[in-house]
């Protein structure tokens, strides 16, 4: 697995405020990988850890 899926699903969050909000609900990493389906992403669960959504959204609060 390419890093470009983890990538993606980063700017979608910085870029649509409505599946970021969806993001900062999510309490575990499956599901964010479901989110990530939903956008026709190939992302596994191993691929976008805690600690990197985390860090994400504490950005999306700061920006």
């Amino acid at each position: 697995m390419s890093v470009e899926a983890p990538r993606a699903f980063i700017e979608k969050m910085k870029t649509d405020e409505d599946f970021a909000k969806k993001v900062t609900e999510c309490r575990d990493a499956k599901a964010w990988m479901t989110l990530a389906k939903e956008i026709g992403l190939d992302v596994m669960v191993d691929d976008i850890t805690v600690a990197d959504m985390e860090e994400a959204i504490k950005k999306l609060n700061v920006d």
